[in-house]
């Protein structure tokens, strides 16, 4: 169950790619899940991973590099293609919402054009998603190409025809930063009365982009572990990447078990996940995981319970699952022990069902 690979980290849109820590792992299926959690609209634009692995493994060894260079060209003119348009679809997008701020800043429909800004805010950061995930595969792909060669492959075919791939275009950085600047002056409590009303719409919104829950985690005396519910009903995989804190002791010893599930009664629940003989959770890093249980609907809550002397402080845990969206929850604090940590954010979903 425990495994553990490369995470990535997003700092001022810049990709750095991290890989202090290695367990076996098909990044494939971690692969396929992301796509599938956090934008399976575009998943015919992503890079055919599986499709050039397999490719790679037929191919004729004297005829590995060519071939395996026009499939790989092949595969980046596609999501090239696919983010010039969208970027462009965008940028005009950007530049109609800029025109109704302008036009409408002092009326009552600041509100709506607020709203639509987070909307927009949202799919950009959907985008960034976009270039991380199928960046991080592109790098995955080349290394399993050099692994079989036992050669550097040449990227030189890349260059040319002033083409910028996708992955280091800064232009969406900056519109990301522009947005948010945008952001910020419409939403100070001076010019807006109406700031509630948007930042629930925020974190309600039905985009695909992964949805971030940022608020203090809390104890849970009262915290149950439903043990039905998860024997023998191993139906559906989860991906869970959790990230310690550099903060964090080096690595703990400690026993950690996590719970998360969604406002129907469906849990997942894994006893351990902690492995002391490879230092999992060792300070500045991403562990990654693969865990089974019961099929859930949109996950709403996430515990972690500490057991030992060590002391644990992750910064956050992300879930990615096929069934629902994915979903950050945001720790960044020491995880006291013998009492199950976390969040539930599942009393909305549960109103709706009453």
């Amino acid at each position: 169950m425990l495994n553990s690979i490369r995470y990535l980290k997003y700092d001022n849109f810049k990709l750095q790619c991290d890989t202090r820590k290695k367990k076996k792992m098909k990044f494939g299926k971690i692969f396929r899940i992301k796509i599938s959690s956090i934008m399976p609209e575009w998943e015919g634009e992503c890079i055919s991973y599986k499709d050039l692995k397999k490719q790679l493994n037929l191919m004729d060894p004297a005829e590995r590099d060519e071939g395996f260079q026009q499939l790989l060209k092949d595969e980046l003119e596609k999501m090239n293609d696919f983010f010039v348009r969208t970027q462009e679809e965008y940028t005009n997008r950007f530049q109609e919402l800029k025109d109704m701020v302008a036009d409408e800043y002092s009326s009552e429909d600041t509100t709506l054009i607020t709203r639509d800004l987070l909307q927009f805010h949202n799919k950009l950061v959907l985008l960034l998603h976009y270039n991380v995930l199928n960046c991080d595969g592109f790098l995955k792909i080349i290394k399993k190409h050099r692994k079989k060669t036992g050669r550097s492959f040449s990227l030189s075919f890349m260059h040319g025809d002033n083409q910028q791939l996708f992955f280091i275009a800064n232009s969406l950085g900056e519109l990301l930063a522009e947005c948010r600047e945008i952001l910020e002056e419409l939403l100070r409590p001076t010019m807006m009365k109406a700031v509630c009303l948007v930042v629930l719409f925020a974190f309600i919104s039905i985009s695909s982009q992964a949805r971030s829950i940022i608020q203090k985690p809390q104890p849970n005396p009262n915290f149950k572990i439903n043990s039905t519910n998860h024997q023998n009903a191993r139906t559906c995989s989860f991906i869970v990447e959790i990230t310690t804190s550099c903060s964090s002791v080096r690595y703990t010893r400690d026993q950690i078990s996590i719970s998360f599930g969604d406002a129907y009664g469906n849990q997942v629940y894994a006893p351990r996940i902690d492995d002391p003989s490879t230092r999992t959770f060792e300070r500045c890093s991403g562990d990654t995981f693969e865990i089974y249980g019961p099929c859930t609907y949109q996950i709403c809550y996430l515990y972690l319970y500490r057991s030992g002397y060590d002391g644990w402080k992750p910064e956050r845990v992300d879930v990615y699952g096929y069934n629902t969206r994915a979903v950050s929850f945001y720790y960044n604090v020491w995880i006291p022990a013998n009492i199950w940590y976390g969040f539930d954010y599942c009393s909305p979903y549960r109103s709706a069902t009453k």
